[in-house]
């Protein structure tokens, strides 16, 4: 967590408040890639779920039956190892502070290139008080 330069109610006056931090671009790695949003905006905390689609490379491993044959004469191997790209699907939570929304909302317009989605649902009840907000940031109801 990182430190706000407000100072504390201490009597030293020099305490700091604690806060949290907006999470950094690799906590959204995958949003370029995203298909689907959620936003739950409670009254501090900003929760936004993502769903999006990963590549990854993955191997396989294939075993051969040799039983009853001689494999040492027939130099056949035992098994064969193939390595193939796979698509999986991810779902992401990221949680923030409400006193961070524009900045997420930007970054979330910076990304949302790929999508198809011109909707995120909202829930919550700054999902009313940000509504405006929202539609002006993502261009989106």
């Amino acid at each position: 967590m990182a430190e706000c330069g407000a100072s504390g109610s201490g009597s030293s006056g020099d305490s700091l408040d604690k806060s949290i931090t907006l999470p950094p671009d690799e906590i959204f790695r995958n949003l370029e890639n995203a298909k689907r949003f959620a936003i739950d905006i409670g009254g501090s905390l900003t929760k936004l779920a993502y769903y999006s689609t990963v590549q990854h490379k993955v191997a396989k491993v294939r075993s051969f039956d040799h039983s009853g044959k001689d494999t040492e004469q027939d130099h056949e191997p035992p098994y064969e190892i193939s390595v193939q790209e796979e698509v999986t699907a991810r779902l992401h939570f990221v949680k923030f502070e409400n006193t961070y929304i524009e900045a997420c909302l930007d970054f979330i317009k910076d990304h949302l290139v790929n999508t198809e989605t011109k909707v995120i649902q909202a829930t919550g009840g700054g999902a009313y008080k940000f509504k405006d907000l929202i539609e002006e940031k993502l261009q989106l109801k």
